[in-house]
């Protein structure tokens, strides 16, 4: 059983988003034609190391998830993943290090998210004025693993890379609006002010639809900027399965739906594309 609910903590927790953000950044990559592979790893590893120092620092409250029992149970090995993920991230740092101040704009948030966590007077100041910690991580989510990697390669910017970052930024919201909405009671008890502990229900629900319509929107607008139509497909499709989601999402709590299937949903049009990719390559 222990060895079970190892491999289940790996395959949809940690090393899985880390592995969803590395995906995302590659397809930004492949949608620009610029590749760098340096910042791909870069973004796995400080991934990696960004999600066990939250797992590890989000312990002051009782486990109610078995992701969090989880966490509680293995601090050892969540500080030998953040070790030698750091220090990798520290090693992909200075061979990136002409870009730093891209860099060092993705840190700082990171850590901003996890502070509050932090069971100490100054962060736990922070718990009173994080009721933007939604738009927050999204954004967090969207620099990462769509502007970062075309500043670091020194992309000029046009209204095809503002839409892809817009149509990522309202997909990414729409997820965390529903994990949001399933930690509302821990974050409550947290002192936390996220959206569903200050709004209503039918707000929310609003807020959910109105992101997904200005990520299709970003979309659209990308296929008139020149987007290929099947990468444009691609897209689109996990736009479309959020719609469905909301009525499904409020009323399940289980790990393997949020940190599987939602967290999968934001990588899956970079998943479509890879297999695409693969298969015109046999192909041909």
């Amino acid at each position: 059983m222990k060895t079970r609910a190892f491999f289940q903590n790996l395959v949809y927790t940690d090393l899985f988003i880390a592995f969803c953000a590395l995906m995302m950044a590659w397809e930004t990559e492949q949608v620009f034609q610029v590749l760098n592979r340096q910042i791909l790893l870069f973004i796995f590893f400080a991934t990696l190391s960004s999600y066990s120092f939250h797992s590890l620092v989000n312990i002051i409250y009782p486990a109610t998830t078995f992701r969090h029992e989880w966490n509680l149970q293995n601090k050892k090995l969540l500080f030998f993943i953040l070790f030698i993920s750091g220090i990798l991230v520290l090693v992909y740092s200075w061979r990136l290090r002409e870009g730093w101040p891209f860099l060092a704009l993705a840190a700082v948030p990171t850590f901003l998210y996890s502070a509050p966590n932090i069971p100490f007077r100054p962060f736990i100041f922070l718990r009173r004025i994080a009721i933007g910690k939604t738009i927050f991580l999204a954004i967090v989510w969207t620099y990462v693993t769509a502007a970062m990697p075309l500043l670091m390669s020194r992309v000029p910017f046009t209204p095809k890379q503002y839409y892809f970052i817009g149509s990522r930024l309202f997909l990414v919201y729409s997820i965390c609006i529903l994990f949001d909405v399933k930690d509302r009671l821990e974050d409550r008890k947290k002192g936390i002010k996220a959206l569903p502990t200050v709004l209503s229900e039918k707000s929310i629900r609003v807020i959910y639809y109105l992101s997904l319509l200005f990520s299709m929107i970003s979309t659209l607008m990308m296929l008139q900027s020149g987007l290929k139509f099947e990468v444009f497909l691609f897209m689109l499709i996990p736009i479309i399965i959020c719609i469905f989601l909301y009525t499904l999402a409020i009323k399940r709590r289980d790990d393997f739906f949020y940190y599987f299937i939602l967290d999968g949903l934001m990588m899956l049009s970079a998943l479509l594309q890879f297999i695409y990719l693969i298969s015109i390559t046999f192909v041909s």
